[in-house]
């Protein structure tokens, strides 16, 4: 199975923060792993199967953590969302 993947090792000088996997299957599904030392989350979103095929590949959304933290948020530019910035 072709799937496009992106893959975010997150580390600070003394500490591992965990890994974060967002990954795009030929099904049109996207999948959400996320790994820190202690938890493992992951989410699988069911894309719309009937959207046009020449249609430009949604964006990824970034990986938010403006500051240390201990927790991390998925953000899509609002332009993404269809809202005028």
């Amino acid at each position: 199975m072709r799937s496009q993947a992106i893959n975010l090792d997150m580390k600070t000088r003394d500490l591992h923060l965990g890994k974060v996997e967002l990954k795009r299957t030929r099904s049109r599904v996207m999948h959400l792993d996320i790994k820190t030392r202690g938890l493992h989350l992951s989410r699988a979103y069911a894309l719309l199967s009937y959207a046009p095929r020449h249609e430009e590949p949604t964006p990824w959304p970034s990986l938010c953590a403006p500051e240390p933290c201990t927790s991390l948020s998925l953000c899509t530019p609002k332009s993404h969302l269809g809202m005028k910035t």
